[in-house]
């Protein structure tokens, strides 16, 4: 799963994260690319028995501006970790462990989040779908007030001005030694001794009746969430209720692939070619405003769906 740092991210280059499951499957490593270099590892949880990892998807809270990993496990566990505000380059860092459910039976198939990055759902290979509510978490300092962040030396005692001015003496003996040596490299504190976090019931939770249920996505609107079923239909639900609304049935076999069309405002639609006539630019936008939905199955076929 991968996410591109956003302006307002740390990172003032193009670069994007991607987690992966490590070599022991029960981690996560979290890349930073393209200069492929390991920024997280996010730890085997202890306190319950997960599994490998499944599926893993990042969100970011659009209030306080945190970014979360998402991740699905084999024994139908699910978490939501959130990412250090900092990802020195010369160190790994971690993550915090702050939401722990497990809503299903059989193996994580699928997550996808709201689009403002307060819920999220989950599909197993059983025939429940869940919705989470990620926590509420404190904003990133700085960005909530207009103080600036406290810069590293002033973390110290404040000298007084007998201190100050004793700086300006040359050194001798030992100091003299001293301050000719190579600077010391900068000190990394330890993380925090991370909370224990208990398992959680989910916010939502709702037994289809239908197993296996995967690709599971959000419409860009937050409304809707679709899902591709090995029993080859295509299932649209309110993300409001988790009630099934809408059955797609053409496939023949098992659909292994869905996703949303972006609902895209008025002003958003471009005036397209000049050239074309009216009738044909009106058609163009009016298709740009459909809510589509498309798929793609085991027999090797791909359908387009129009939805409400």
């Amino acid at each position: 799963m991968g996410y591109q740092h956003p302006p307002a991210s740390i990172a003032e280059d193009d670069s994007i994260f991607v987690a992966v499951p490590s070599t022991d499957d029960k981690v996560i490593d979290v890349y930073s690319f393209p200069g492929e270099l390991l920024k997280v590892r996010i730890p085997q949880i202890r306190t319950v028995e997960t599994g490998m990892v499944m599926a893993v998807k990042f969100v970011r809270n659009r209030a306080p501006q945190r970014l979360i990993l998402l991740a699905g496990y084999e024994g139908g566990v699910t978490a939501a970790f959130k990412l250090a505000d900092e990802h020195p380059d010369t160190s790994v860092g971690t993550a915090q462990l702050v939401y722990l459910s497990q809503p299903h039976s059989q193996p994580i198939l699928s997550m996808d989040a709201s689009p403002e990055g307060d819920f999220y759902y989950t599909s197993s290979a059983d025939a429940v779908i869940a919705k989470h509510q990620i926590p509420e978490l404190p904003s990133i300092p700085g960005k909530e007030d207009n103080n600036p962040p406290v810069p590293s030396s002033d973390l110290f005692t404040k000298q007084t001005g007998d201190q100050l001015s004793s700086k300006t003496a040359a050194p001798s003996g030992l100091s003299s030694l001293l301050s000719s040596a190579a600077p010391l490299p900068k000190f990394k504190p330890a993380p925090p001794v991370q909370k224990v976090v208990s398992l959680q019931a989910p916010y939502k939770i709702r037994d289809t009746k239908h197993a296996g249920q995967q690709s599971l996505r959000v419409r860009s609107d937050g409304r809707l969430l679709v899902t591709g079923g090995w029993d080859s239909r295509i299932r649209i639900y309110s993300t409001k209720t988790l009630k099934e609304v809408a059955v797609l049935k053409w496939h023949k076999e098992g659909v292994y692939s869905t996703a949303f069309g972006e609902i895209l405002a008025q002003d958003e639609i471009g005036c397209g070619d000049g050239a074309i006539n009216k009738r044909q630019r009106d058609r163009e936008e009016q298709s740009k405003l459909k809510h589509w939905v498309a798929a793609g199955a085991k027999d090797g076929k791909v359908s387009l769906w129009e939805v409400f």
